[in-house]
């Protein structure tokens, strides 16, 4: 296992979901189940939904409906305010920022 691959597909999901938060604040662009989906390219989506599933449960993952530009309403998925800081802090120490990987 190489050293960019030590996180688990929750933290991998979690992690990516910051990213994506954090690229997007401001511009009103929300982050949905599918979009994040769509960003996991190596975890298959029975996988995936079973870890932003538990992901939910543990409170790690909120989410909440918001109006976009198009005046459509969205899931918007973020990450709970408590875990924000822990989550920068493993982005920032991570050797990839754009796309975090796991090991599986």
């Amino acid at each position: 296992m190489s050293s960019d691959n030590l996180f688990s597909k929750e933290e991998e999901i979690a992690l990516n979901l910051f990213r994506l938060v954090e690229e997007n604040k401001g511009k009103k662009i929300f982050v949905s189940y599918s979009k994040l989906a769509g960003e996991m390219r190596n975890i298959n989506e029975d996988d995936f939904s079973e870890a932003v599933d538990k992901l939910f449960d543990l409170g790690v993952l909120k989410a909440k409906w918001e109006l976009d530009n198009n005046d459509k309403w969205v899931r918007s998925l973020s990450v709970a305010g408590e875990y924000t800081e822990m989550l920068k802090k493993m982005y920032e120490h991570s050797s990839n920022h754009q796309y975090v990987t796991c090991s599986h």
